[in-house]
This record gives structure tokens, C-alpha cells and sequence, in this order.
């Protein structure tokens, strides 16, 4: 997960909000520009499908692009998202067994905890793309480009978001703050909480966000016992 140098070495960290969208998007890392672009084509290509639909049916006052259902389904798609972030990363990325996954992701929380952290190009347009894919199998192509929409922009965003807060960038809005703060103590205290990420809440929700002070009594605990 990510990219950098390793071996303990820090890498360079932007630190103010210019360079780290300067870094993000036109840096060495393809993956976030070239993954924007492909959310903006589909987009466009969802509305030129209603475009279509309207000239087709010879309706003169047309409608906004995208409707209830796509609204609906829209939603839905970036709550799959934040329910699997977690999953994943609780399951998978931090897993009893060992996979190339699992070590990659260690590999991630071995580096300092300011680095350049950017997923892949492959992973980024191969996820984008197997999901369109996979969706396409069970919904109508109007509605699986809404829900490729709506699950990818959600990816982009937790993309951004643990970029961003593995930089030295402080972030100015609580629900910013929030996010860096449950990172940093996923990272520095204990790996096995704090494991939402796009949304905090999230960990609310599966009972893995407590105090730093209770985790840290547990682990006191465990100590003992051992």
C-alpha cells in the first residue's frame, strides 16, 4: 500500500496543501489522475446515456441526468464502500494468515508514519475497472455506471483522505482532524482498532473505536497475563 523508500528512512512529506495536490495528482504516482479522469468520463457517459434516452422518447425539457433510483443506488454503493473498507483492512490486511496483501500492508505500517502512501496505478484501474465489471452482471447499464460512480469517487476520497493524513499537512475541519487522529492511533497504538477510515463512524458501529486510555489498559493487561 503505498509507495516509498522503506528501511526506516523518512521519505519527504509535503507540508502545506499545494504540494501534497501538486504531489497527489501530477506526481511520479499516475494512478490518482488517471483514476479521476476515468470517474469523470463515466459521468459524462451516464449523461449522454439520458441524453440519448430523452431525444429517443422526443422529450423537449429535459431532466436532471440522474434520478431517484440513481440517487438511491449512488448511496447505497458508497455505504458497500465504507462497510468494506473496513472489512478488509480488519480481515484481509491485518489477517491471522499470510498473504502478499497482509505483507504489503505491513510493509506500510514499518514506514514512518509521514510518507508518501498512494495506492498503485494497476490496483487503482484494475479495482475501478473489475467493479464496473462486476456490476454490470446485475444491473442495467444506465444503473451499474451510477453505482461504478458512486463506489469509485468513495475510493478516491479514502485514496485522498490516507494520503493526505500520512503527510505533515495539518488539516484545518474536525471531521479531518477526526480522521487523522483514529490513523494515527490505528498506526502508533494499536493496529487492531481504528480501522475505519473514510468515515469514522464506522468503527462506532463495528466497536472498534474506543479510548486510546482503554486500549491501552488492555494491552497492559494482556502483558500481565503473559
Amino acid at each position: 500500500q503505498g509507495n516509498g523508500q522503506g528501511n526506516g528512512i523518512e521519505e519527504i512529506s509535503p507540508s502545506n496543501m499545494e504540494d501534497a495536490i501538486t504531489r497527489f495528482f501530477v506526481g511520479p504516482d499516475r494512478g490518482p489522475i488517471l483514476a479521476s479522469a476515468s470517474i469523470l468520463c463515466l459521468i459524462l457517459y451516464r449523461i449522454a446515456l439520458t441524453n440519448d434516452s430523452i431525444n429517443n422518447i422526443n422529450i423537449h425539457n429535459p431532466s436532471f441526468p440522474f434520478q431517484s433510483i440513481d440517487i438511491l443506488i449512488g448511496i447505497i454503493s458508497i455505504v458497500i464502500w465504507w462497510i468494506q473498507e473496513h472489512f478488509l483492512h480488519r480481515h484481509f490486511l491485518h489477517s491471522n494468515f499470510d498473504w502478499f496483501g497482509r505483507g504489503i500492508h505491513q510493509a506500510h505500517h514499518d514506514k514512518p508514519y509521514y510518507h508518501i502512501s498512494i495506492d498503485p496505478t494497476p490496483l487503482l484501474l484494475g479495482w475501478l475497472c473489475t467493479t464496473h465489471i462486476l456490476l454490470r452482471m446485475v444491473l442495467p447499464l444506465h444503473l451499474a455506471l451510477t453505482a461504478t460512480i458512486g463506489y469509485s469517487m468513495a475510493g478516491m476520497w479514502y485514496e485522498w483522505t490516507h494520503y493526505i493524513v500520512h503527510t505533515k499537512v495539518k488539516p484545518k475541519s474536525k471531521f479531518m482532524k477526526q480522521i487523522r487522529d483514529n490513523h494515527i492511533r490505528h498506526h502508533l497504538v494499536n493496529e487492531d482498532y481504528w480501522l475505519g477510515f473514510s468515515l469514522p463512524l464506522v468503527d462506532d458501529v463495528f466497536g472498534t473505536n474506543p479510548t486510546v486510555q482503554e486500549v491501552r489498559e488492555r494491552m497492559r493487561m494482556e502483558k500481565n497475563i503473559i
